[in-house]
């Protein structure tokens, strides 16, 4: 007869399935985690000493506020200026039709967007006119 295999719950089992040996080492590192010294009162005495937090003044604060409320609006103003896609448009053709040479000079992708989407139109209405002319 062939032997049992022992059953995944047994006690007398040394043997553990990936997920459970998963399962083990994560309880572990929880409970590492929550073992932390308290750095006031660490015994070693090699332990660094705890840093404080520089003293600011409310006014210091504010003003730190006030100045990163800036630059988060200036992202963010050119976050939409970029994201804008049919003003940007709008602009480069504006500027295209009042200069072309200009403007091609300014804006060369959308100068090669705009002729690669001419010829297709153009071709489309070609292969269009020689099936109806069929």
């Amino acid at each position: 007869m062939a032997a049992k295999k022992p059953k995944k719950n047994d006690p007398a089992n040394d043997e553990l399935s990936i997920p459970a040996a998963v399962a083990e080492v994560a309880k572990a590192a929880v409970a590492a985690r929550a073992v932390r010294p308290d750095p006031e009162h660490d015994p070693r005495p090699d332990a660094p000493a705890p840093e404080k937090a520089p003293e600011r003044t409310r006014a210091e604060v504010q003003a730190d506020i006030v100045a990163r409320r800036a630059e988060l609006s200036a992202v963010l103003g050119e976050l939409e200026r970029r994201l804008d896609v049919p003003t940007r448009v709008k602009t480069a053709v504006g500027e295209i039709v009042s200069d072309p040479v200009q403007g091609a000079k300014k804006h060369p992708k959308t100068v090669a967007l705009a002729a690669a989407a001419a010829a297709g139109l153009v071709t489309g209405v070609v292969f269009l006119v020689r099936a109806v002319a069929k």
